[in-house]
């Protein structure tokens, strides 16, 4: 008993020396975005968080479960000499987009409490939808989404350029302003381009090198939009 009960030890050992030790890396991917559009909410703790979540369940609950559509852990096997490393990907999805549109929106107050209950890192954000509410102004709190490439304020009360040119911190690559008031002002889209040297989509419209030097003889002429009061026409 005792040497069979030793051969099984040493059995045990060999089989654990040679167990491949598994390694889990972590892939991000971006989710679908967060749809909160016409719902009428007038501010942002007017969204009941809770019945969000419940929601987001039972939309998971539904969803397909086939390996096309719903992305599993991958697992690749890399061999070390005798000894095999067993490496494991979790996927990791991130939501990266948020549609807030058409709603009865003032103003971006608690917006950052409201992204972490939806859960959205603001630090990823990369998509914005505020078109059609009522906001007259891009808060400050824009500014502090640093990775924000689009952003949709059109449909909304927003006036003059000052209300808008803090924005040109961020990386934006597209944006939207129209049927807001300050699309009256003369050369407007010109005004805009010279606010922001990354954007290469204005309005739904790719912006050209005509517009690009436009932008510049405005800007030599009159100095930066930034700092002089644009004309009404």
């Amino acid at each position: 008993n005792a040497e069979y009960m030793g051969e099984n030890e040493r059995k045990k050992r060999l089989s654990m020396a040679h167990t491949p030790s598994a390694i889990v890396a972590e892939r991000e991917i971006a989710g679908p975005p967060v749809d909160l559009s016409f719902k009428e909410y007038k501010t942002f703790a007017d969204v009941d968080l809770e019945e969000f979540k419940r929601e987001e369940t039972l939309k998971k609950a539904k969803s397909p479960t086939n390996a096309e559509t719903k992305p599993k852990p991958s697992t690749a096997i890399v061999l070390a000499g005798s000894e095999g490393e067993v490496r494991k990907t979790k996927v990791k999805l991130l939501r990266r987009s948020l549609r807030f549109n058409n709603n009865l929106l003032e103003n971006l107050n608690g917006f950052f409490d409201f992204l972490r209950g939806v859960r959205i890192d603001p630090l990823k954000l990369s998509w914005l939808d505020l078109s059609f509410n009522k906001l007259t102004k891009a808060d400050q709190v824009l500014t502090e989404l640093p990775c924000l490439q689009a952003l949709y304020l059109h449909g909304n009360n927003i006036a003059r350029f000052q209300d808008i040119d803090k924005l040109a911190l961020l990386p934006l690559r597209s944006l939207t302003l129209h049927g807001n008031p300050i699309e009256e002002i003369r050369n407007y889209r010109i005004y805009v381009i010279g606010l922001f040297p990354t954007i290469r989509n204005l309005d739904f419209t790719t912006i050209t090198l005509e517009d690009r030097e436009k932008s510049g003889v405005l800007r030599q002429m009159f100095g930066s939009p930034r700092h002089r009061k644009p004309q009404s026409p």
